[in-house]
């Protein structure tokens, strides 16, 4: 079993761990304490799970671990990717420039940088996992 070595790998599988249980627990905090005006939906529980599966892949990839198929992982990859941008890219889409459009750009722009800073590195290690880790996939039996 290899495991990263890397202070960077293991800071962000801790970094990632942490925020994908602080999303799961996120609609059990919103309905004990509405109080709080902490709004869920269906949605963020989905994408809460989806970063279960996310996390699954990192993990496989830290501890290089054979998890499900490369094929699994390679579409777990395009879909990760494409829920990131559809995220940035839908709120353009449902917002119209009247008066201070800077501030919006700004909120836009905030979003765009934090989904870059969490999710770049979950993409470049899933497609190291589905792609490049070849000696770990074909040692399966």
């Amino acid at each position: 079993m290899i495991v990263r070595q890397s202070k960077f790998w293991r800071g962000y599988f801790v970094l990632f761990t942490l925020v994908t249980i602080a999303g799961l627990f996120w609609p059990l905090l919103s309905s004990l304490f509405p109080q709080l005006g902490l709004e869920t939906s269906l949605l963020d529980f989905g994408f809460s799970v989806w970063a279960t599966i996310e996390l699954l892949g990192l993990y496989g990839f830290m501890f290089s671990r054979q998890i499900g198929s490369r094929n699994i992982w390679k579409l777990v990859f395009f879909t990760s990717v494409s829920f990131a941008f559809y995220s940035v890219y839908d709120p353009l889409t449902d917002f119209h420039l009247e008066g201070d459009g800077i501030e919006f750009i700004g909120i836009i722009g905030t979003v765009a940088t934090a989904v870059i800073v969490l999710f770049v590195p979950l993409w470049i290690a899933l497609y190291r996992y589905a792609w490049t880790e070849r000696q770990l996939w074909v040692s399966r039996t």
